[in-house]
């Protein structure tokens, strides 16, 4: 068997031609780029191409697939990629090891979306880019009038019905004396608020649009506390809900199983551990926190049917045990959430309770 292991850079590949039998390798220095590649993958052909989960990653294994190859996307968060007590780390020596760990079967594989799949998560990512510079620039001209002394209206009522008395402050750069350029600065912040805020609604326009086509979408917004903004992270994050097993993988991957501590008679959870993508526990966590309490007392949610309360300011582990299991029940299963068959919502007159999506 012949392994071609790659250990990709921003600029350059390094790759290593290791031959299973001899035990013997060959490094290519190659350039990061289509072209290439494509000349490494004819030249030096292999019946395996291992390389790191990474940026480049996606596009390296879409290439390399479609010139027949079969392809590995292994995970760097195992503790055979630790390198803390090694006296020396190249880029051949790990694409060496990166060969040598295919060949014991040692790489745990990562999944690996398609492309129009990772277009989605990268426009559900940007979106929330464009709403944190949004919040920035309006953090940066409140700080301008409370350091003047001038009041405008809180929340935001200030950007809607209190803009007009935003707007009276705001003048051209070059007309501003040397008393009043933080006016000139406040006008360039308010073009940029209104250029951002046209892009941020044509992303979410975009994204509706999209999500109205996409059936898992729309299967998950049928859950209660769940709105398009939470199916949209949900989507992107899960792609294909049947690389998991159950439910609790699901919550594992969201970083919402509490940490465990064990040794001997001593058996403890902690906090849940917050692994994976910051953004996706945190969408994962606004609605279960709002979803919680229509589901107290509700047969299949804890064992005993009773809610456990802690006197810690973060979240209860429990949480995981509240949403995640039903996206993943709800996904494989193609059908919607039905109040009259589903054990989540076989209360009756539960409250109604507004979405926690702010869209």
């Amino acid at each position: 068997m012949k392994i071609l292991a790659l250990d990709l850079g921003k600029f350059n590949t390094m790759c290593c031609y290791f031959d299973t039998k001899t035990r013997k390798h060959e490094f290519i220095n190659a350039a990061t780029d289509r072209d290439y590649l494509t000349k490494v993958f004819k030249k030096f052909p292999a019946d395996l191409v291992v390389m790191e989960a990474c940026g480049p990653s996606g596009w390296i294994n879409d290439l390399a697939q479609s010139l027949k190859l079969k392809t590995l996307v292994c995970s760097t968060n195992e503790d055979a990629w630790s390198w803390s007590n090694v006296k020396r780390k190249t880029d051949k020596d790990d694409a060496l090891k990166l060969a040598r760990m295919a060949a014991m079967n040692e790489l745990k594989a990562v999944h690996m979306p398609s492309e129009a799949h990772r277009q989605f998560r990268t426009l559900v990512k940007y979106r929330k880019t464009l709403a944190y510079r949004i919040n920035k620039i309006k953090c940066i001209i409140r700080a301008w009038f409370v350091n003047h002394g001038i009041g405008i209206a809180n929340g935001e009522a200030a950007w809607h019905s209190g803009r007009e008395r935003i707007n009276s402050f705001r003048k051209p750069l070059v007309e501003c004396g040397s008393s009043e350029l933080w006016k000139g600065e406040l006008d360039i912040e308010l073009t940029q608020l209104d250029s951002l805020t046209a892009q941020l609604d044509v992303a979410e326009k975009k994204l509706e649009a999209i999500g109205k086509n996409d059936p898992r979408i729309v299967r998950l917004r049928t859950i209660p506390g769940v709105g398009p903004r939470t199916a949209e992270i949900l989507v992107a994050c899960i792609d294909d809900p049947h690389r998991f097993e159950n439910g609790r993988q699901v919550s594992a991957y969201f970083g919402l199983v509490p940490r465990q501590y064990q040794s001997g008679e001593t058996d403890r959870n902690g906090r849940i551990t917050k692994r994976g993508n910051p953004p996706r526990h945190r969408r994962t966590n606004q609605p279960c926190s709002s979803f919680r309490p229509r589901l107290r007392g509700q047969p299949g949610i804890l064992a005993d049917g009773k809610h456990r309360r802690t006197n810690r300011t973060s979240k209860p582990f429990t949480n995981n045990r509240t949403l995640n299991p039903t996206p993943n029940r709800t996904l494989p299963s193609r059908r919607d959430l039905s109040p009259s068959t589903d054990d989540i919502s076989q209360g009756q007159d539960l409250p109604k309770r507004p979405s926690t999506d702010p869209s």
